[in-house]
């Protein structure tokens, strides 16, 4: 069993595996074809009254900057429009109306 997403991909493209779990961007690295299986959405989970605290505030305003968006969006298979966006919960699992 393969730890990474960049290790299931070097087993596949050294030929040592024929298919496999992974991520987009470590595919495309190593040369590989990829069919997305689904969407995930990560988050940095914390609790409101941690918000205002200085190492969380600064962890949240560097999610939240251009620089922190633009390099996110520049992995193959990564979307960054809503990264640094503070949430609820009930905010965030809304599904969408048919």
């Amino acid at each position: 069993t393969e730890l990474t997403h960049a290790a299931v991909a070097a087993y596949i493209a050294s030929g040592m595996a024929d298919v496999g779990i992974g991520v987009q961007t470590a595919a495309q690295r190593f040369g590989l074809d990829f069919i997305p299986l689904l969407r995930e959405r990560y988050f940095f989970a914390l609790r409101i009254a941690s918000r205002e605290q200085p190492h969380v505030r600064a962890v949240l305003d560097m999610l939240a900057s251009p620089e922190s968006r633009a390099a996110i969006a520049s992995l193959a298979g990564y979307h960054a429009a809503e990264t640094g966006k503070v949430q609820r919960l009930d905010e965030a699992f809304v599904l969408p109306l048919p």
